[in-house]
């Protein structure tokens, strides 16, 4: 995680992604999605996201929002192509004590 973080310093993060995810260390800006049915939300949280975004201005968008992270990605990327979108899925979810996939109990945190 410190790699990370050091890697991301220089960047402004956007998180869009579940309340448990917002403590981590190298998030400049956080959207919460619900837990689930993310896709009930889906223009409201899309108009969230797209207030971020700011002319001139680099931003890296991370997003852990199950299947509707695809729709996210490619509805921003319409808008505005200068900016990051990457899809994390569930790879921080060990990092703040959830283990939502199998191997995440082999990881040594």
């Amino acid at each position: 995680m410190y790699l990370l973080a050091e890697a991301l310093e220089d960047e402004h993060v956007v998180y869009i992604g579940n309340k448990d995810l917002k403590e981590l260390p190298f998030i400049n800006e956080f959207i919460e999605i619900p837990s689930s049915n993310v896709w009930r939300w889906k223009d409201e949280l899309l108009s969230r996201v797209k207030s971020t975004i700011e002319k001139d201005t680099h931003k890296l968008y991370l997003f852990s929002a199950g299947m509707a992270t695809n729709v996210f990605i490619d509805e921003l990327w319409k808008l505005d192509s200068t900016q990051t979108y990457i899809d994390v899925g569930s790879v921080f979810d060990p990092y703040v004590g959830k283990h939502t996939r199998s191997y995440h109990k082999h990881l040594k945190l």
